[in-house]
């Protein structure tokens, strides 16, 4: 059976499967590599095709030839609870402008973030 450009026998389906079986904890990414590795799958450039031999290994599964393990999900970094001193509000400014002294304009650019703050 032809997946994503690449032949998957029944042995290399099977071989597969077996390989989840002995390790359910094995990570797809682990998995996908070791098949790029079984099947020689290379990109012309020498590298894995590891995205490749990923999305075959999801077709299997959604056609019933294979079951996978369980996707392991990186734990997402929390934010900082509290709260973002740059959202509050800032206290009001009172007076004309001249008391203010000097004052004037700078356009900031993506590249100057440090000047961004007030």
């Amino acid at each position: 059976m032809k997946v994503c450009g690449h032949e998957f026998t029944d042995t290399m389906i099977q071989t597969i499967q077996e390989k989840v079986n002995q390790e359910p904890i094995i990570s797809r990414r682990a998995l996908s590599r070791l098949v790029c590795e079984w099947l020689d799958w290379k990109s012309p450039n020498g590298k894995w095709k590891e995205m490749s031999a990923r999305v075959a290994l999801l077709r299997l599964e959604k056609w019933g030839k294979l079951t996978l393990p369980a996707p392991h999900h990186r734990s997402i970094p929390q934010r900082k609870s509290g709260p973002d001193p740059f959202l509050e509000p800032l206290p009001g400014i009172t007076g004309s402008i001249a008391d203010l002294g000097e004052t004037k304009l700078v356009l900031v650019t993506s590249q100057d973030k440090s000047a961004s703050h007030l």
